[in-house]
């Protein structure tokens, strides 16, 4: 069988509709009046292999990732409880039950803002990794073009590290506990605040970080020709907004 090296197709002009559909129109994205069957075939292998291989990567990638968040979830939980048993010692120092009770509140809310804003992060990162992963698969078929897809390696490169950076920290956010130091009574006030700047402080540096990942893998799809750029960008655009959309919900503060 006579193989072909990616330079030896011609590209042709392709619809948004076939653009959409890249599993199923891998193949005809290129010029094969020149080609034997045996050439066509060897092709269409390469690139359903590359198509499988990335997406099977991200799935057990991610799977194990989900895993590990499922045990620093169990360790955080646990050592929630723990504090919140030292916490109804140390409240014993402040007279007003109100505000015995808020603090309690304000702990806990904290607790699951934390929880909720991981989450929603760690959703967003995944859609860039996927989007990602089809900006790959992108650039394998314009490179059967004889496209120059140097640069867009080098960004989709990039953009994968960024997206291990998040995963990063995202384990590590999500055993954090944000506990307060009850000292004096009119210190409350002071003390509760410090503890949710704190959590809006951590949650704006991951959400950061999440920006990063999404304005590489934009970067990355920019770099392919402009019209498989522009259908891939709608996508990342939907994304970006979901990346910049509100800050972390505020706790009311009623301990003063």
């Amino acid at each position: 069988m006579t193989s072909v090296s990616y330079a030896e197709t011609l590209p042709v002009t392709t619809s948004n509709t076939e653009q959409n559909q890249p599993n199923k129109q891998l193949i005809n994205k290129v010029d094969l009046s020149n080609l034997t069957p045996e050439q066509i075939s060897t092709i269409k292998q390469e690139l359903e292999q590359k198509r499988i291989e990335i997406k099977n990567t991200i799935e057990q990638q991610r799977s194990q990732f989900n895993s590990e968040v499922d045990v620093k979830k169990a360790e955080m939980q646990k050592n929630i409880d723990t504090y919140k048993e030292k916490l109804k010692t140390d409240i014993l120092k402040i007279k007003d039950n109100k505000k015995k009770e808020t603090i309690q509140n304000i702990i806990s809310k904290i607790a699951d803002l934390n929880t909720k804003a991981v989450s929603n992060l760690n959703n967003l990162n995944n859609n860039i990794e996927d989007n990602l992963g089809k900006i790959e698969i992108q650039t394998n078929e314009e490179e059967v073009k004889g496209t120059d897809v140097t640069a867009t390696r080098a960004l989709i490169l990039k953009a994968k590290t960024a997206i291990l950076d998040v995963k990063a920290s995202i384990l590590v956010q999500s055993t954090k506990i944000y506990s307060a130091n009850i000292t004096k009574e009119n210190l409350l006030q002071g003390t509760m605040r410090k503890v949710k700047e704190n959590l809006n402080t951590d949650i704006k540096n991951l959400r950061e970080k999440v920006r990063t990942a999404h304005t590489l893998t934009k970067e990355a799809v920019m770099s392919l020709p402009q019209n498989i750029a522009e259908d891939q960008t709608k996508t990342n655009n939907d994304t970006n907004t979901k990346v910049e959309e509100g800050n972390t919900p505020t706790v009311n503060d009623t301990t003063n």
